[in-house]
């Protein structure tokens, strides 16, 4: 896996001191974490950089920002005739033992 200089993370970015306020709205605030945060796309090696983003997401779960107290299940459904115009990804054609070819 390639591991590139970023500062993307996707919402793991949102959990810095510096967003709180903004995308950060459980305030939580680490400065390992900041620490981490900023030392990431400064390093040149992608073994090292790797190594501090699995380090990041590491920290983020042991300390965990926000407390889970449910995961629903959800299933929604829509209606193939309904909608019409819409086609199914072979894939999923497989599955259900539609496709032919």
């Amino acid at each position: 896996m390639e591991v590139r200089p970023t500062r993307g993370g996707g919402r793991l970015r949102y959990f810095r001191t510096a967003q709180i306020e903004n995308q950060n709205d459980c305030c939580w605030s680490i400065p390992e974490y900041d620490k981490l945060w900023d030392m990431q796309p400064q390093e040149l090696d992608p073994q090292k950089r790797k190594d501090i983003a699995y380090k990041t997401q590491e920290l983020f779960y042991q300390k965990s920002p926000y407390i889970v107290l449910t995961y629903p299940k959800l299933l929604e459904s829509v209606e193939h005739v309904t909608l019409g115009g819409l086609a199914a990804h072979p894939a999923a054609e497989r599955r259900r033992g539609l496709h032919h070819g």
